[in-house]
């Protein structure tokens, strides 16, 4: 499929089709049924007469069982390190607030520069200084952490137990669609990674594990215990035990600061979308040139940043249609698969048309691809594009390659596939004490 006319497109146009494998999944998006209740509800893939329940996403705290021991002096003492910590965390902050500032201005020269709305000599003085500024914000905040006034080792030690009953009304709404659809099948969605996390809510100036010495839950996997309860027994170090016995001490009131848990889950669902995207590979070369040529883009969270940034979609011009209505967070890790697919493609169809030579030079995409096979991981998608990087950097690094390698790489490319493919989707459970 040709788009456009041969004048307005540089280079030569090829359709490049590539296809995703089909997974199965139980469920879709996508509901042809009652629902009285406020749940969530899929349609199973297969069979539109089976319904999945999504889990509620709030629930109820019970507490069963409290033997704490910890005594006023010892609490005196932690609410004296409460206020230093809290003062601490409020510098920590403020320097990661100035930091985050000097990153989206060198992201704008990057932007800049790449629309060619500043010159090369101008980037590289204000791209330096910014990053310089950068480099001292964070070293000082590095500093700052590890002055981080800890507790004494005594203050972790469990100060007995606390015990909680948590349960979420999961089933009342499948009652209620059930009612509602006599001819369906309504079950909860299988769900999987099931983890649990405790903490003192509104103990700000400790973290959850200076507040929990130990948690036991026995190592559940899936959310559907809580629909009859899930029993939690904690045993709250004396930092923790503070905030419950003490809280007056703690700052709180007369009132316990109350446990909070969360429990953190995930279900699959099939994903139906038609992906189309057009793009030169000329212009994603020197997105990655440039980009590469600072430690900010390809850094410690680089192709996580690459991947999560609204440049990749406009660089592809990538649009994805949706065949069911999707949720936000759907949509962004549809969107997120898709730039990494495309960027992956894109880097190998260039290292398909250069022969690597020696002693390259270490150019931006050198330093991009040596960042990436650092921080890569298990992403095929990642190491796959680091492996082309270097590949194209054998070229890049000559002397006079530059305009070579940038005509070769003049080439429009068009992507156009229909695309089914299972997903993970996170959910989060919280539980609260009432009152």
């Amino acid at each position: 499929m040709h788009r456009g006319s041969a004048a307005g497109i540089a280079g030569w146009i090829a359709t490049v089709a590539f296809t995703f494998p089909v997974l199965a999944s139980p469920t879709a998006v996508g509901l042809n049924a009652n629902n009285p209740s406020n749940a969530n509800v899929l349609t199973d893939t297969s069979n539109k007469a089976l319904l999945y329940v999504i889990p509620p996403t709030i629930g109820d705290l019970k507490v069963t069982k409290t033997e704490l021991a910890v005594d006023s002096a010892t609490c005196n003492a932690i609410a004296s390190l409460n206020n230093t910590r809290l003062a601490q965390n409020k510098t920590i902050e403020e320097i990661s607030n100035k930091i985050l500032s000097l990153e989206k201005i060198t992201r704008g020269l990057l932007d800049s520069f790449a629309a060619n709305e500043i010159t090369r000599k101008d980037f590289d003085e204000k791209y330096k200084l910014f990053s310089d500024l950068g480099d001292k914000e964070r070293a000082k905040r590095e500093n700052a952490i590890a002055d981080t006034k800890l507790p004494d080792e005594s203050f972790l030690k469990s100060a007995g137990y606390y015990s909680v009953l948590a349960r979420a009304n999961w089933d009342d709404a499948i009652k209620q669609i059930r009612g509602a659809n006599p001819s369906l099948t309504v079950e909860h969605i299988p769900t999987a990674d099931a983890e649990v996390f405790v903490s003192v809510v509104g103990a700000n100036g400790f973290t959850p594990n200076e507040l929990v010495a130990m948690v036991n839950t026995n190592n559940i996997k899936d959310v559907s215990s809580v629909v009859e309860g899930l029993q939690i027994d904690v045993e709250p170090t004396k930092i923790g035990a503070c905030f419950i016995n003490f809280p007056q001490i703690m700052g709180g009131g007369v009132k316990p600061f109350p446990f909070g848990v969360t429990i953190n889950y995930t279900h699959q669902i099939a994903i139906s979308t038609t992906v189309q995207a057009e793009y030169n590979l000329k212009d994603v070369y020197k997105y990655l040139e440039t980009t590469g040529s600072s430690s900010n883009l390809f850094s410690s969270k680089s192709w996580s940043e690459v991947t999560e940034s609204h440049d990749v979609d406009e660089l592809f011009k990538i649009k994805i249609t949706f065949e069911h209505d999707a949720t936000n967070e759907e949509k962004d890790i549809e969107q997120k698969r898709v730039r990494e697919y495309l960027l992956g493609v894109a880097v190998a169809d260039m290292t398909a048309k250069v022969v690597p030579a020696g002693n390259p030079g270490k150019t931006g995409a050198q330093i991009a691809s040596e960042t990436l096979v650092k921080t890569c991981g298990a992403n095929a998608y990642c190491a796959g594009a680091a492996a082309g990087l270097t590949i194209l950097n054998g070229i890049f690094g000559h002397s006079g390659s530059s305009s070579s390698l940038v005509k070769t790489l003049d080439v429009h490319r068009m992507y156009d596939s229909a695309v089914t493919k299972t997903i993970k989707i996170p959910g989060t459970i919280s539980f609260a004490t009432h009152d």
